[in-house]
């Protein structure tokens, strides 16, 4: 796939009944004629399990990964995904295999073999360095027509370039990379995968957030956090610290089930739709029991405590620069925020936030000096620190996206205008 851009493996027809059944139903709901509002795409939301087993049927999926990324840990997958091979609306144009220019998309015929009398795309071979249309069509590489056995998977690397074909094709695609799909989708991304992950309206984006510069570490060393360390040997409050972690740990299987090779990108997108400021509707969620709630609302805290940092000044100035509404909640919220940030910030690990999303509110309750202890304390548990090593380039990327969807008044430090404080 180096030179290419692209790859075949044979893995055998779909042969189990319950991955076969699940996909004929779904099939059934694709691109009718007669039916102009039936569905471009469809995922695997109620049918993950079965789709995946589908998807990596007869070939070893992690070998593929090791082979491009150096490893198959760590990273997001996305998909499945079945889509049907008629052009969106949008037209027909080059597009690149995937929104992450180093990541991969696989895809996998459910219907028999397919080529272009079906509308399967063309590839450009060879085309995975080249960055926009123009230097593709400078390049005067030719596209070639290519063939999907009913036994093949197809494997491209994602800066190869292809271009759509129109016909009744039906494909079931499934992408991995190392960062989230939300920072990379722009003009070139395959409408298919835009749609599944609620970012059509990125697809006029000519630069998307994940070619900007991210902000740069923050560090203790300020009067952001309180400087003074009260913690003393023996001192009872490290019991409390002992406490809190050992609350987190019982939630730590079923965080890892959910998170494990999650893209968030469809769910930061689906709770923020356009035109909403996602800092407060993301920390107004009605939390509950929802893993994905606690999240969304752990994004906005660590997303508005950052730009405090950055900013420097009192809490209000900050409140009343990025456009908020001064309320007793906000406030108390970013307060006791500013602890779980700076055990990110002494442990060097973004991905805290995720290990203890089910004991955030707990910190409301917990005093900076048995704060100052839980750096210490969480050696003794080390299923807490496992987590976040691998989850940490996540938390980091799904933070680079809410930035990108913050309203103007956020960026520029002006306040939204009609803004009233109580």
């Amino acid at each position: 796939m180096d030179q290419q851009g692209y790859e075949y493996i044979n893995s055998g027809v779909i042969t189990e009944k319950s991955p076969v059944h699940s996909l004929s139903v779904e099939e059934n709901a694709l691109g009718h004629p007669d039916r102009p509002d039936s569905a471009e795409h469809l995922t695997s939301a109620d049918h993950q399990q079965e789709w995946q087993q589908a998807m990596e049927h007869g070939f070893n999926l992690d070998i593929v990964l090791l082979r491009h990324f150096g490893t198959a840990q760590g990273l997001v997958r996305q998909g499945p995904i079945i889509h049907k091979l008629a052009p969106n609306s949008t037209g027909t144009r080059p597009r690149r295999a995937h929104p992450c220019v180093q990541g991969i998309s696989i895809w996998r015929p459910i219907r028999g073999g397919l080529g272009a009398e079906n509308g399967l795309f063309k590839v450009y071979p060879g085309s995975q360095g080249i960055r926009t249309d123009n230097e593709l069509r400078d390049s005067q590489i030719s596209t070639l027509e290519i063939r999907i056995r009913a036994d093949q998977i197809f494997i491209a690397h994602g800066g190869l370039w292809i271009e759509e074909g129109n016909g009744n094709g039906i494909l079931m695609w499934m992408g991995v990379s190392v960062d989230i799909i939300g920072l990379h989708i722009d003009q070139y991304c395959l409408p298919f995968v835009a749609g599944a992950y609620n970012a059509s309206r990125f697809l006029s984006r000519t630069v998307p957030p994940g070619l900007v510069k991210a902000e740069t570490q923050a560090t203790l060393a300020d009067s952001f956090f309180p400087q003074e360390r009260l913690v003393m040997a023996g001192n009872h409050r490290s019991d409390t610290a002992d406490a809190f972690l050992r609350s987190a740990i019982p939630y730590t299987s079923r965080i890892l089930e959910y998170f494990t090779n999650l893209d968030p990108t469809g769910l930061i997108l689906a709770a923020c739709p356009a035109g909403e400021d996602p800092r407060l509707a993301f920390l107004t969620v009605d939390r509950g029991t929802d893993l994905r709630k606690w999240f969304l609302r752990a994004l906005a805290v660590r997303y508005l405590i950052r730009r405090y940092h950055s900013r420097g000044g009192t809490l209000e100035d900050f409140i009343r620069a990025d456009g908020l509404p001064k309320t007793s909640r906000l406030i108390n919220t970013i307060r006791h925020g500013k602890k779980l940030y700076w055990i990110e910030l002494s442990l060097r690990k973004p991905g805290i936030w995720i290990t203890l999303l089910n004991v955030m509110s707990r910190l409301d309750h917990i005093t900076w000096e048995e704060v100052f202890s839980i750096p210490d304390s969480i050696h003794r548990y080390p299923t807490l620190l496992e987590i976040p090593e691998e989850w940490s380039p996540l938390m980091e990327g799904c933070s680079q996206l809410l930035g990108s969807l913050a309203p103007p008044g956020a960026s520029d430090g002006c306040v939204t205008p009609g803004q009233s404080f109580d």
